[in-house]
């Protein structure tokens, strides 16, 4: 069951925007945290696939001084036998900035983009 985050617990004074080119090294990194082992031509490939989807999305955390400390991709998931919703297909945040409260802040923001996308009644995020 998805959760619904309605206000981040603490304050995040970055900015939490939509993916651009310059971040797909980035993301490739922060991935590799995880273990998923990419480059960046190979997160340009597989965002160039949804870039112009409206319901695919992809958010950073960017912090003050300008480093991703974090990225949220989220995508709407319709079924016939269900509503639509959205559901989250990656969330990383840099092991240096974890138990900071940016992934709620990603989650937010994600959420937002769902409501905005009428994905589902509830603007649940499904994880």
């Amino acid at each position: 069951m998805g959760a619904i985050v309605n206000s981040p617990a603490r304050e995040f004074t970055g900015e939490m925007r939509e993916v651009r080119a310059q971040d797909h090294a980035r993301i490739a990194e922060l991935a590799g945290q995880l273990m998923y082992t990419s480059s960046a031509s190979d997160i340009a490939k597989r965002l160039e696939g949804v870039q112009d989807s409206k319901e695919h999305a992809v958010f950073v955390a960017q912090l003050a001084g300008g480093e991703i400390a974090g990225w949220i991709a989220v995508f709407v998931y319709r079924t016939v036998e269900a509503d639509a919703r959205a559901e989250v297909s990656g969330l990383v945040v840099d092991e240096r900035y974890r138990s900071q409260g940016i992934g709620l802040h990603l989650l937010a923001r994600a959420e937002q983009w769902a409501r905005e996308k009428a994905a589902a009644p509830s603007a649940c995020v499904r994880t």
